[in-house]
């Protein structure tokens, strides 16, 4: 049945997420399975058609004309029956409009890898996998999970490995956690991030990258910007979502105090080592739209097991993410940062600790003060301020 609840609505941008049962179709001119009834008809018609016709002098392009037609016919009864008769794959349709435009587009996505994952494996006497990003709580579970891999599917041996990091870390980073009472959706947070992202700017005059979740939050800091009339001589640069990277990231490297804020194109495949990005601001946890078609699917499929989805799925998910974000900081052993945190989640929920962790936090320094909290992060400086 179609899900009304996983909707998403932003940008001019409607996914519905559906099942595959037929009879939610009923009110439909023509329904999935009388389309393919009459994609089967028009490639008999052209077959007998052809037949009929073997002994006539028909030119060769013709012939191949119908041959096309033939196999397009083919590949889309293929394809809808991946969109309406597979109850496998994670089906949703894209309602968008754009410029008075309407476009409605079907999507459907396998919900395991696992046959893909194997098929690959199978091809090899051996495979890597190689990522700073692939441990939760110095563990691969919830890598293996996600590709579906294990011996026994897998028929090879699986090695782990950890090695650790050649970067010197204690000397290279300085990362801040903000504390503060205003609610992460709250216009009242992104005024204090506005005024965050100024004080910075004004006063260390460094190419800073600010890390949003979406295109939403973009907009919200871009207007409080324009509103508050700010007069700086620094480039503060907004991604919008029709714009190109490539020219976004290159204004943003020609000013030397510039700023960048982007969303999640910027958050993995980056590199900008040195003095091309010297102070990281991210303003959310990246936990995935729960109401995006897959990752709901994904979240009901926890919940139907009896486990805890967001602390199995989408925590883990989120860690992942993050420790991305943060490695765009120091790319090589003479970069130099700092890293701020902002999302007051990391302090206020029950979860900030475990997120703290995965960042290989070792609270072996605590010294409270008024207002500021220190710990050691592997012998980094980890300061709340607030």
């Amino acid at each position: 049945m179609l899900d009304k609840n996983a909707v998403i609505n932003t940008n001019r941008r409607l996914d519905i997420k559906y099942t595959c049962n037929l009879t939610q179709f009923n009110d439909l001119t023509i329904g999935p399975d009388a389309l393919i009834d009459s994609l089967d008809r028009a490639v008999n018609e052209i077959i007998n058609f052809q037949n009929h016709i073997i002994d006539m002098k028909i030119s060769k392009m013709n012939k191949i004309s119908m041959k096309i037609i033939i196999r397009k016919c083919e590949e889309m009864k293929k394809t809808f029956k991946k969109l309406f008769f597979n109850n496998d794959f994670i089906n949703w349709i894209n309602i968008s409009t754009y410029n008075n435009i309407n476009s409605t587009t079907f999507y459907s996505t396998p919900f395991f890898i696992r046959n893909f994952i194997n098929d690959l494996i199978s091809k090899f006497e051996s495979i890597v996998f190689c990522s700073a990003t692939l441990t939760i709580n110095g563990e691969f579970n919830y890598f293996m999970d996600d590709l579906c891999i294990d011996e026994y599917s897998t028929e090879k041996r699986i090695t782990f490995k950890k090695y650790q990091s050649n970067f010197f870390i204690e000397d290279q980073i300085k990362l801040f956690v903000l504390n503060t009472n205003h609610e992460i959706n709250s216009f009242e947070y992104s005024k204090q991030i506005f005024r965050l992202i100024l004080k910075i700017n004004q006063q260390i005059n460094r190419r800073m990258l600010v890390l949003c979740t979406s295109y939403k939050q973009i907009n919200v800091l871009k207007d409080i910007f324009y509103q508050e009339n700010v007069n700086t001589t620094n480039s503060i640069l907004f991604q919008e979502s029709t714009a190109s990277r490539k020219i976004i990231l290159n204004k943003y490297l020609n000013n030397s105090g510039s700023v960048l804020v982007g969303t999640n194109s910027f958050r993995e495949g980056l590199d900008l080592p040195n003095d091309m990005l010297e102070v990281l601001l991210i303003t959310k946890l990246p936990f995935s739209n729960p109401q995006n078609p897959i990752v709901k699917s994904k979240i009901d499929y926890y919940n139907e097991l009896g486990l805890n989805s967001f602390l199995q799925y989408q925590l883990p998910e989120a860690i992942l993410k993050l420790r991305q974000g943060i490695g765009r900081l120091i790319r090589n052993e003479n970069d130099m940062g700092i890293c701020i945190l902002s999302d007051p989640r990391l302090l206020k929920k029950k979860y900030g600790p475990i997120v703290l962790e995965n960042l290989n936090l070792n609270p072996q320094n605590m010294n409270i003060k008024k207002n500021l909290v220190l710990l050691g992060m592997m012998g980094v400086g980890i300061t709340v301020i607030g």
